[in-house]
């Protein structure tokens, strides 16, 4: 049995994969399994995945119909045998000594989760930069709120044993964006503690990704969300930790809500206001939160909206839409 499974999802990536397989296959930690998920890839990843499998017995290649980033990740997560799982996009890459020294803080704080930092690679400057987490080696710390928000996104950057994974049987939301935010909320809010590593994942951030445009994919926030809620009627979590979640999710809503056009501000506004009413999150549990900083109560106000879903009272400029029918967003949010 693998001390360590490397999960690649591989989607038309022909010009990345192979930097990327080759460092989970150099890892100096040699006991590992790789399995590559080509998930219906329109370029030459299929064929790259399988001359992989015939040069080196550790990689595993599954040929799968299109089933999102999450199904693929699920398709992995099915027939993983290693230990511990990590998650691996097809378009990064991993230091040499990633898996050896992830896996021995694992064993030395016996945690189900081990945290790497990452160094960002902008791509069309063709330079590196630091990234959005920094970890010092070797520290553990129980869940706090701020451990919290820091910990659960995204899935690739983190090391987690499998049998807490089997636990509770915990999977991707598939075919939808912004897949590893219930993913995240679910692990961090289901462990005790966290371990930390050093900064081992080198992030490639590519022009045109999905975190640098807000367009009607800004709605798989809210089908993610609905699969979280979902999964909670099986899988409940501490109190605590579900209000978390939610104002994660809240926050989250907001903040793109503000940057999305008016006719999409429509669309995400009523998408929301039909979905995330939590009973476990009142006023007051969002006022005593630092993490929203909401010194004029934008954020508060929102969730008032929300709750009372009055859309008119949020459209930027009504007579933008002319004369065109709230009906009509409703009627397309139904088909989603």
């Amino acid at each position: 049995m693998p001390k360590v499974t490397i999960i690649i999802p591989v989607y038309n990536v022909e010009k990345y994969i192979h930097q990327s397989v080759n460092s989970a296959l150099a890892q100096t930690l040699k006991d590992i399994e790789i399995i590559l998920i080509d998930d219906q890839s329109p370029d030459n990843c299929p064929q790259i995945c399988d001359e992989y499998a015939k040069m080196d017995s550790r990689v595993i290649v599954v040929h799968q119909r299109n089933r999102g980033l999450g199904g693929a990740r699920n398709a992995g997560l099915d027939i993983a045998k290693g230990d511990y799982i990590l998650f691996l996009d097809s378009d990064d890459w991993i230091a040499l000594e990633c898996c050896e020294q992830m896996y021995n803080i694992a064993l030395k704080y016996q945690t189900d989760i081990v945290l790497s930092g990452e160094v960002l690679y902008l791509e069309d400057q063709d330079r590196f930069s630091p990234g959005y987490r920094h970890y010092r080696a070797q520290i553990m710390q129980n869940i706090t709120h701020e451990t919290y928000i820091k910990c659960f996104t995204p899935a690739w950057g983190r090391l987690y044993k499998k049998s807490f994974i089997d636990k509770y049987h915990l999977r991707f939301v598939e075919k939808c964006l912004y897949e590893d935010n219930s993913w995240g909320c679910l692990i961090a809010g289901l462990t005790e503690k966290v371990s930390y590593a050093g900064n081992f994942f080198y992030y490639r951030q590519r022009s045109g990704s999905i975190t640098s445009n807000v367009d009607e994919r800004v709605l798989d926030w809210v089908r993610d969300f609905k699969y979280f809620q979902k999964i909670l009627k099986k899988v409940p979590l501490p109190k605590q930790k579900l209000i978390w979640a939610y104002e994660w999710y809240l926050l989250n809503f907001y903040n793109y809500f503000k940057k999305c056009s008016p006719n999409l501000q429509w669309r995400f506004f009523h998408f929301i206001s039909d979905n995330f009413q939590p009973v476990n999150l009142s006023e007051k549990d969002l006022l005593k939160n630092a993490i929203f900083n909401d010194k004029n109560g934008e954020i508060l106000e929102f969730y008032r909206k929300i709750k009372k879903k009055e859309l008119h009272s949020y459209c930027l400029d009504f007579k933008l839409f002319g004369c065109i029918p709230l009906i009509s967003f409703i009627a397309k949010e139904k088909e989603i």
